[in-house]
């Protein structure tokens, strides 16, 4: 009898060990098969942690070729910001050319939203990730670094952790501009040059978009008529003359 009661008892211990993992195996195997995704399942965005090295007058620049969606639904929705160092008048970010059927970007103040008639495939809408570029579009750019969030949105509702990129930005010292200019004297009086004829009135105008200061000409032919002297010696139309030496 005692021996018959031990069998039973571990027959029943036995069983009910089993009934928490079939009825989760069931439960689980149901929810997927209908279609549904549980709500922790947002998607998760990889691929961030790299860096942009962007110069002066590079155009547009691919920012992260890298990004993944390695898990999650159809996308929704994704929005591409930049976070921290936004400069407004410069940055712009922009969506590739070519773009699944629905897709569409709107980009204001360093925010770039992309939205969707319908819900794309992850495999679709990993390429736009990919091509979406940063540009600068100024001569004189500010320096400082920005970061990038890349969030998708897949048909859980819940948006991914932002996956980063940050891009650092070189300034390139850009030539100055100047004008053709005319000056007029009578015959048989010279005409001492002055500084302010090179660097201000209306031609020509020296222009620096750094904002350097005047510094200097160089001469790269001598007059056609009559003589062009630096401090009483003929110049030969090859030298370079600082400011400090133009009256």
């Amino acid at each position: 009898m005692d021996q018959l009661r031990t069998e039973l008892k571990r027959k029943r211990t036995g069983s009910g060990r089993k009934w928490p993992l079939a009825v989760a195996v069931i439960f689980f195997g149901l929810f997927f098969c209908l279609g549904a995704q549980p709500a922790w399942a947002q998607a998760i965005l990889g691929g961030g942690g790299n860096t942009l090295t962007y110069t002066e007058n590079d155009g547009k620049s691919v920012i992260n070729g890298s990004l993944s969606i390695g898990f999650g639904g159809d996308i929704d929705s994704a929005q591409i910001s930049v976070s921290s160092g936004y400069q407004s008048g410069e940055d712009f970010l922009a969506c590739p050319l070519s773009l699944p059927s629905g897709v569409s970007c709107s980009y204001s103040g360093g925010v770039l939203d992309i939205s969707t008639t319908s819900s794309v495939p992850i495999v679709d809408f990993n390429p736009v990730l990919q091509g979406i570029t940063y540009e600068n579009t100024i001569e004189s750019p500010t320096t400082n670094n920005r970061i990038v969030d890349f969030v998708v949105t897949d048909t859980s509702g819940t948006p991914s952790a932002p996956a980063q990129t940050t891009i650092t930005v070189a300034a390139v010292n850009d030539a100055p501009t100047g004008g053709n200019g005319a000056v007029t004297t009578n015959e048989d009086t010279a005409h001492t040059f002055a500084s302010a004829e090179f660097s201000t009135g209306t031609t020509p105008v020296y222009s620096d978009v750094e904002g350097d200061a005047f510094a200097g000409i160089r001469l790269t032919s001598t007059a056609s008529a009559g003589t062009l002297e630096l401090s009483g010696v003929a110049v030969t139309g090859t030298e370079v003359i600082s400011s400090a030496n133009i009256a």
